[in-house]
């Protein structure tokens, strides 16, 4: 199986160009978004249904960034679903807000409400080295297309990888309390994958990528939330180039 690698953009300006996206429906129009990695694989652990993605969204506009979010969370359908789904959107949906306008505070303030303990604390834990890191990472995701039609819930998948292909990831850095109940064999675990395409500029040259980004949380039955444990990029046909994984 040969696998995918991202089409090289010559030029800083065609790198650095603004990601558009697809029309979806008869009342809005959407810019086309960069070109797709050229692609030669047999279909295995989510290659097709990437491949298959159409309507991607982008965030152009304020109102774009405040309704990209809502539509995604809305679109997430579980293969199993469970009443608790409702709940993983509804955490799905505040993390990707956050993604699409970044500000730390405001990721302070969500790790308060899925864990219980004070912004203080979590600052003082995190540290400003932390803040810096996250603040880097949250580049690619801030002006990244999403695809409407490929978001998903998984159940029950503690690796991002799964069956094959490459990935870029962080782990919970210990904030959000995710070891301890990953240790239960029993844990409730989710999996939300959607579709994603970003340009990214190195050394010069920039880079359009096809991938999916994914987020794992765990089951807190204590608190009644569900919190993540991992958070990456993955693709099914295996990339040569490393990424920067996205922000936990």
């Amino acid at each position: 199986m040969e696998s995918r690698r991202p089409i090289l953009i010559l030029g800083v300006a065609a790198a650095t160009a603004g990601i558009g996206f697809f029309a979806i429906n008869a009342y809005r129009s959407f810019a086309t978004p960069p070109p797709r990695p050229v692609t030669t694989f047999i279909d295995e652990d989510g290659s097709e249904a990437l491949e298959a993605s159409e309507q991607f969204l982008s965030p152009v506009t304020d109102q774009d960034r405040l309704d990209i979010p809502a539509r995604l969370a809305e679109a997430a359908q579980a293969a199993s679903p469970d009443p608790r789904d409702d709940m993983l959107r509804a955490v799905f949906r505040e993390r990707l807000e956050i993604a699409l306008n970044p500000d730390f505070d405001r990721y302070v303030d969500h790790i308060a409400s899925l864990t219980g303990r004070t912004t203080s604390a979590i600052r003082a834990e995190l540290g400003e080295p932390f803040q810096a890191r996250w603040e880097t990472s949250t580049n690619s995701l801030r002006n990244a297309s999403y695809a409407l039609d490929g978001c998903e819930i998984i159940p029950g998948k503690r690796d991002l990888v799964g069956d094959g292909g490459a990935a870029a990831r962080r782990t919970d850095p210990g904030v959000y309390g995710s070891a301890a109940l990953l240790a239960d064999e029993n844990a409730e675990l989710r999996t939300v994958r959607v579709p994603v395409m970003f340009s990214m500029s190195m050394n010069g040259v920039g880079q359009t990528y096809l991938l999916f980004y994914t987020t794992a949380f765990v089951w807190n039955n204590e608190r009644s939330v569900w919190v993540p444990f991992a958070a990456g990029y993955h693709d099914p046909a295996g990339m040569e180039e490393r990424l920067p994984a996205p922000w936990i």
